[in-house]
């Protein structure tokens, strides 16, 4: 294996146009043939420019599979933010229908009892969600909206407009 701080040096003496003692201190000295020496440099040149190359051609195809992999990362990232952002919203969705559900089911409370006081003197029998919390001690209607859940439909067709 060649040592690539000698060759570094060694070129860079050659281009320099030395003198012979000069040349002496060079690692690829040949007694003063330049035929010897420069033939033997060039071809560790060549062979450190080659493997180097390789090197860094490796080393950009390291790069660019790492790049592919932080970008696959950054999508599946993305993606499962989003999904959490849909879910969220999914359920704040039901949330708000739930608890738009529970005022229609009072504001049908409210008019199933405003019914009922206009004629009828017992709701109960016409509740369908009728419950022991929705009556008093004698089987009536108690207008209790927090218990109400709702009323037969057929009485509220009945409620006069």
């Amino acid at each position: 294996m060649m040592n690539i701080e000698k060759l570094i040096e060694a070129v860079r003496l050659c281009g320099s146009t030395p003198k012979v003692d000069q040349c002496k201190q060079c690692a690829y000295w040949s007694g003063g043939d330049m035929s010897k020496c420069i033939p033997r440099m060039t071809t560790d040149a060549a062979t450190a420019l080659s493997t180097l190359q390789a090197e860094n051609e490796k080393l950009r195809a390291e790069i660019e599979k790492v790049k592919a992999e932080r970008d696959a990362a950054r999508q599946d990232c993305a993606i499962a933010e989003r999904n959490h952002m849909l879910e969220v919203e999914r359920r704040q969705a039901a949330e708000a229908r739930v608890e738009k559900e529970k005022g229609i089911a009072r504001d049908l409370c409210d008019d199933f009892i405003d019914f009922v006081t206009g004629g009828i003197h017992n709701a109960a029998p016409y509740c369908e969600n009728c419950r022991p919390e929705c009556v008093n001690a004698h089987g009536w209607c108690s207008g209790d909206n927090n218990a109400c859940n709702g009323f037969f439909p057929k009485a509220a067709a009945w409620k006069e407009e």
